[in-house]
């Protein structure tokens, strides 16, 4: 996957919000001062060239496009971080993100939720299960690590969440 710079990434928010847009409504989406109507196009194209944007001639005009969902980039993206910063290795990033990271009982319930829930999907979606599982997984390596830090912070929110011991999956999950 091609790297986008922020300034592309701030554009390809907008598009993820739009789902689709001409040029003006890129530049509505700014805020003052607005970037030049040229600054805007030679992102796009930069973005192009990078495949991570589309576009339908629609007479003079074009409609651009996410070639990419939001999650799918962010994915890729959480990815080369960890295997670019922490040796590709999860407990590192587990490691940093407990001690690092602050998150509220509520965060920690919805994370654990939203992870519960892509559990419970058809395991035929192998993309979906395999990041569940991982999310699953990483929530249990920073239990861990809150525990072997003695972070009592951490561990009561885990507790509260129901991962006080390390029980892996259950054997509907197998």
């Amino acid at each position: 996957m091609k790297k986008l710079s922020n300034t592309e990434e701030q554009l390809m928010e907008y598009l993820w919000q739009k789902q689709t847009a001409y040029m003006k409504d890129l530049l509505e989406a700014y805020p003052d001062p607005k970037p030049a109507s040229t600054t805007i196009a030679t992102l796009l194209k930069r973005m192009i060239d990078k495949q991570m944007v589309g576009y339908h001639q629609r007479g003079n005009s074009r409609e651009y496009y996410p070639k990419i969902s939001k999650n799918s980039y962010f994915s890729r993206k959480m990815k080369t971080i960890i295997s670019d910063y922490f040796g590709n290795s999860a407990f590192q990033f587990a490691s940093f993100f407990a001690k690092e990271i602050s998150m509220t009982p509520e965060q920690w319930e919805e994370l654990k939720k939203i992870v519960d829930s892509n559990l419970k999907k058809d395991k035929n979606d192998t993309v979906s299960y395999q990041n569940a599982i991982m999310w699953y997984v990483f929530l249990h390596i920073v239990s861990l690590v809150a525990i072997a830090r003695k972070n009592a912070d951490i561990q009561s929110v885990f507790l509260a969440l129901g991962f006080g011991s390390f029980v892996c999956f259950s054997a509907d999950y197998h």
